[in-house]
């Protein structure tokens, strides 16, 4: 296995680990963590363990990947004392206290913006009636019409023999004034169906997002938990 960067052929645990803290310092976490890793295939310590956590977590300050690190966590804590827990503690339990409270505002946020849009929606719902009502409407008007228009063209059959043309105009124009509604209502319904179809869609991924970005919020909540812990006492 070739060496990671920043470390020699020569390294020794105490050395490796010198150059991890330091790349820590510069921010270089990607790098940070593979010579933590390489520490841990000189020898087994809770320090390289630990450190590792570190750099995954950015300091502790983005618990996002935690879960990537959290054996090396569980490692670590078997193995440091409570003093060292404690030490440790002192240096990160403020700063996760402070992140913790500022991701349960932002659920706060999220879960206050997801009753506000249900409420609205609610009230939209009522507000508007059923879906496809126009075009639902429009095509019980074009079928009344046809029905009218084909009864009285039937009574005018009856009334005028002797004039037929009558009842065919009144039949011909009903046809037409009824099949141009349907087909208006075909039109609409299809139409607003799509347009219901296509709002759907867009509040389902918006609702698969914020669900994920709720379950991200709650990760995060429960590492800091976890971390403080063990760190606290």
């Amino acid at each position: 296995m070739g060496c990671p960067a920043g470390a020699d052929a020569e390294d020794t645990y105490d050395s490796l680990y010198a150059k991890a803290e330091k790349m820590l310092t510069f921010g270089a976490w990607g790098n940070a963590s593979e010579l933590f890793r390489h520490c841990l295939e000189k020898r087994e310590s809770w320090q390289a363990h630990f450190g590792l956590v570190r750099a995954t977590t950015r300091e502790l300050t983005d618990l996002s990947n935690f879960s990537a690190v959290q054996k090396d966590a569980d490692a670590a804590f078997d193995k440091m004392t409570a003093a060292e827990r404690i030490s440790l503690g002192k240096r990160y339990v403020p700063k996760l206290d402070e992140k913790r409270q500022s991701l349960k505002n932002s659920l706060s946020l999220l879960e206050r913006n997801d009753l506000h849009e249900f409420i609205m929606q609610k009230d939209k719902r009522s507000t508007l009636g059923e879906p496809n009502r126009k075009g639902i409407a429009a095509i019980a008007v074009g079928g009344i019409l046809l029905a009218v228009f084909l009864i009285i063209g039937a009574a005018l059959f009856g009334a005028l023999p002797e004039q037929p043309a009558v009842g065919t105009v009144v039949l011909c124009v009903g046809i037409a004034a009824g099949v141009v509604c349907i087909a208006f209502g075909a039109r609409a319904y299809s139409k607003e169906k799509r347009a219901n179809a296509a709002k759907e869609a867009v509040r389902a991924v918006t609702e698969q997002t914020r669900n994920v970005e709720r379950a991200k919020l709650k990760a995060q909540i429960d590492a800091i938990d976890y971390l403080c812990g063990f760190l606290k006492y």
